[in-house]
């Protein structure tokens, strides 16, 4: 491939919804390009002149968010700030000082012991199920919405295996909580309902 068919190979995948779950490098010719893992098998069998270099977050930085997929995600950003000349102890820094995003596992508090997240952007099944992996198990899960039509079976089950108590809002726009409830119920999952918090 010419110069010109990799710039634009380049930029077609640099559009793609997937780049919210973002743990992949990759180098062109001394660019940086990044993106997330989903699209990798997508890059290598389309033969892209890429190289894939996939950068590890050091054990000594501790976030401040949970959670391995956001781990992956720092360690995209630190190797993205690097790339830009950034030194070791500033990216640590902003690694660790980094406290998520409202509405994105953000820690909200603890009450009686039990420690709230508020993970009201996960909109799409593979977001939630990050979510649920981060907080490994024994959770109490408030969940359902409008329907984008995204399979819903790996929810289900991730929901069987890290949720102790499940509860869907049941609001009459939430076309997606009757999905939802369909795929719970196929998966022998038990939830309670409700119409509003």
């Amino acid at each position: 491939q010419n110069d010109e068919q990799t710039k634009d190979f380049v930029r077609h995948f640099m559009f793609l919804p997937s780049l919210s779950s973002c743990c992949e490098l990759w180098k062109w010719q001394g660019e940086a390009l990044t993106f997330g893992r989903q699209v990798e098998q997508r890059i290598l069998a389309a033969r892209a002149p890429l190289d894939p270099m996939t950068p590890v977050l050091s054990p000594s930085i501790q976030l401040k968010i949970p959670g391995e997929h956001n781990r992956e995600n720092a360690a995209l950003a630190g190797a993205a700030l690097d790339t830009l000349g950034l030194s070791e102890a500033v990216i640590k820094d902003g690694l660790e000082s980094f406290e998520g995003v409202e509405g994105r596992l953000q820690y909200v508090g603890e009450t009686r012991g039990v420690k709230i997240y508020n993970d009201n952007s996960a909109t799409t099944p593979e977001a939630t199920i990050a979510a649920l992996r981060s907080l490994d198990t024994g959770i109490a899960l408030i969940c359902g919405g409008s329907d984008k039509g995204l399979p819903l079976d790996e929810l289900a089950a991730c929901i069987r295996e890290h949720v102790t108590h499940t509860i869907v809002l049941t609001h009459p726009e939430y076309a997606g909580s009757v999905r939802l409830i369909q795929s719970l119920e196929a998966a022998g999952v038990p939830f309670a309902e409700a119409d509003t918090l």
